[in-house]
């Protein structure tokens, strides 16, 4: 019995191998997939950008008012899909433990001025105030820039769109011994503390579908 016993968990153990392997595949296949997909989407999308860019440029010619403001809602709504789906690329390569971080030394406060000179085109906009406290004292440090301005990016983005005219969004940042510590604080309505627990899986907003007042 007992051989029996070890017989079955060893055949029990091999099929949980199996297919477990089976499932790696599975998610490696969606992964190539997805960013298959999305390269192919990209591409076209970027050059419908150029050529409205080209056309609002006028290189074929003078642009009525009215045919101005469409291709500058398209411009928009492209832009809008491209980063869309640079966002997917970026979490299919994190998936797939291929996303690769170039570390240097940099001025965290410069890295935050940039972003916010970025956004400040967008916080107008929106009649959006974007306020920078920044502090003399800026040691450098240790990170990716591209990556920590687009998280920076996204998280004034999402401070922009959800806070009313007339608000106020404030970045800072603090330091304790060796780390830094950035806020962006927004007088938006905030995050309902039930939706707390689902905040940093993909793709989630607070707002219903029935009633979300921004798309992303």
């Amino acid at each position: 019995e007992t051989a029996q016993l070890g017989r079955d968990f060893n055949e029990m153990a091999d099929a949980i191998k199996k297919q477990n392997e089976k499932l790696k595949e599975l998610n490696r296949l969606k992964t190539d997939f997805v960013s298959t997909v999305s390269h192919e989407l990209r591409t076209p999308l970027t050059a419908i950008k150029g050529s409205i860019g080209l056309i609002l440029g006028g290189v074929s010619g003078p642009v009525s008012p009215d045919l101005d403001q469409m291709l500058k809602i398209t411009q928009k709504n492209t832009d809008r899909l491209i980063r869309l789906i640079n966002d997917v690329l970026d979490i299919a390569k994190i998936e797939a433990d291929e996303i690769k971080l170039r570390f240097d030394k940099y001025s965290l406060a410069d890295v935050i001025n940039r972003t916010i000179q970025g956004m400040d085109g967008y916080a107008r906009s929106h009649e959006v105030n974007l306020i920078y406290n920044r502090q003399e004292l800026s040691p450098l440090v240790v990170m990716d820039r591209d990556r920590i301005e687009q998280v920076m990016t996204n998280l004034l983005s999402n401070a922009i769109k959800f806070t009313p005219a007339g608000g106020v969004i404030t970045v800072s940042y603090e330091w304790t011994g060796d780390r830094v510590a950035v806020h962006v604080e927004d007088t938006g309505k905030g995050i309902p503390d039930e939706f707390m627990s689902r905040m940093f899986e993909r793709f989630q907003q607070a707002e219903g579908s029935s009633n979300k007042v921004e798309e992303g």
